[in-house]
């Protein structure tokens, strides 16, 4: 089978990039298919974030306005904008015809109508929420209006639409087909956890959707009473939202005990040495992040967010989502869940945790065994089965 993935670029370390990475890697050299990978907006001098197999042909267009003028440019030139976006999909649809691949994969964020040609078969993938994909614009109020309106006639177009949590799937009420598939993680612990490390760890792109800044609001709470505890973030900043984070723990007088690192390579390797992950997303579409630290055996506190941490953590039904800030922590064996932006709950959830060492250890050893239900070769087989029910 041919399969192309299409996205618009692929240069952050981030939940995207790693699990299409693993999963290209997996059908190029596992199952012995013909995939490609193209990114619209990248060019030959930005590399990949992780290790594609020389099995996976990649194509980089390098059609960026983000890069070239940036969008606050283009919302003064609309008649350029409208240029760029028909030469893209005309490099795009020219792309594809030459590759005529059987199946195309679109994880493309951006509200221009996805066209596959007459004969490949279109596989929407949703990797965040539905509610956060098809809200808000660059282009205002009228541009939130149409990338609403692109949104759910891709949604129609597809022959499937694919999104990693149940909760989410009863959103996309005008797909042909819904799937729901979940995230796994090729992660592997290189040691033990270290469950007496005085230290936090948090990990994702710096940016509004990740909600650090609670994270850090949540521990001026924490270093009142644990002041030899140290919290520390991994990742990359996000159009500006760094800026945001740092002059949080500014404005708390927290350097001193919150430390921002870039993203890494080798993120197993800095999970081991903390005893504690805290995931505090406003949203999410699945949390990779979150199962990565289960399967490094680390007790779990994350916000009940849309949709992907209460399943990770927990059998137990998609939570009504409650503007209730009041409602504190929900213990589980694998992971405690905390209303989203609710600093206090959040940093109660950590506190507990700090103070009680064995309970820290034993939540952590249920996390890695609930991490075995997001096995690889189970998640792939779901991905297979989509795939050829379609050619």
């Amino acid at each position: 089978m041919k399969i192309v993935f299409v996205v618009l670029d692929f240069k952050n370390r981030a939940g995207l990039e790693r699990i299409l990475t693993d999963r290209m890697n997996y059908m190029a050299d596992v199952w012995g298919w013909d995939v490609w990978l193209i990114a619209i907006f990248q060019d030959d001098s930005i590399d990949c974030p992780y290790d594609i197999s020389e099995k996976v042909h990649v194509e980089k267009l390098g059609e960026s306005y983000y890069v070239a003028d940036g969008v606050k440019s283009y919302r003064k030139k609309v008649l350029k904008w409208l240029r760029w976006s028909k030469k893209v999909q005309n490099r795009l649809d020219d792309c594809l015809e030459r590759i005529k691949p059987d199946v195309v994969s679109d994880s493309v964020y951006t509200n221009h109508i996805f066209r596959t040609g007459k004969h490949a078969k279109y596989v929407f993938e949703s990797h965040i929420d539905n509610k956060a994909l098809v809200d808000g614009s660059n282009f205002g109020g009228l541009g939130t209006i149409v990338k609403r309106y692109k949104y759910r006639q891709r949604e129609k177009e597809a022959d499937a639409v694919v999104c990693l949590t149940k909760g989410d799937s009863e959103n996309w009420k005008y797909a042909k087909r819904v799937e729901v598939i979940p995230n796994f993680t090729n992660i592997l612990p290189q040691k033990d956890c270290d469950v007496d490390s005085k230290r936090v760890i948090s990990v994702g792109r710096l940016c509004k959707q990740k909600g650090f800044d609670v994270l850090v609001r949540a521990w001026k709470l924490v270093a009142e009473k644990h002041p030899d505890w140290r919290l520390d973030i991994f990742g990359d900043d996000f159009y500006g939202g760094k800026e945001d984070v740092v002059g949080e723990i500014d404005r708390l007088d927290l350097s001193g005990q919150v430390t921002i690192h870039p993203a890494c390579r080798n993120i197993a390797d800095e999970y081991s040495k903390r005893s504690i992950f805290v995931l505090p997303s406003r949203w999410e579409g699945f949390g990779l992040v979150l199962l990565e630290a289960m399967k490094c055996g680390l007790a779990c506190i994350s916000a009940d967010c849309r949709f992907g941490p209460r399943g990770i953590i927990t059998d137990n039904p998609l939570c009504k989502q409650k503007n209730d800030t009041a409602r504190g922590p929900e213990m589980f064996d694998a992971g405690i869940l905390v209303p989203v932006e609710a600093e206090t709950a959040m940093a109660d959830a950590i506190c507990y945790l700090i103070e009680h060492p064995d309970e820290r250890k034993r939540m952590g050893a249920n996390a890695m065994e609930r991490a075995k239900c997001y096995d690889k070769d189970v998640v792939m087989q779901k991905w297979k089965d989509l795939y050829e029910s379609l050619s």
